[in-house]
């Protein structure tokens, strides 16, 4: 089983940030972490697929959020950031593995 972490990296402006993933090839999304450089920040935070659909989401996050899932995927992701309560870094990684 191979294992890859595709690492985020970006900062909020006005409260949004949109990242985009590296084109994946039938994986499973087995965990997202993501970190904001400050831990009382609030967001939302949402994965579409390729065609625009929501894959995953969260509302009302505050501070680091880590979470284990089992999300089969293929090409390339949007992880979006909105409702931030600060314009600041965020950090993290989606990791997946191939079946």
């Amino acid at each position: 089983m191979l294992v890859h972490k595709e690492r985020l990296s970006g900062t909020t402006s006005g409260g949004v940030l949109t990242l985009t993933t590296a084109k994946f090839s039938g994986v499973l999304l087995h965990l997202i972490y993501i970190k904001p450089a400050t831990a009382t920040t609030t967001y939302d935070l949402a994965i579409e697929d390729p065609d625009g659909e929501q894959i995953y989401s969260e509302l009302g996050v505050q501070g680091t959020f880590l979470r284990e899932v089992r999300t089969p995927t293929f090409g390339t992701h949007k992880v979006k950031i909105t409702a931030a309560s600060a314009d600041e870094a965020f950090t993290g990684y989606l990791k997946v593995r191939e079946n």
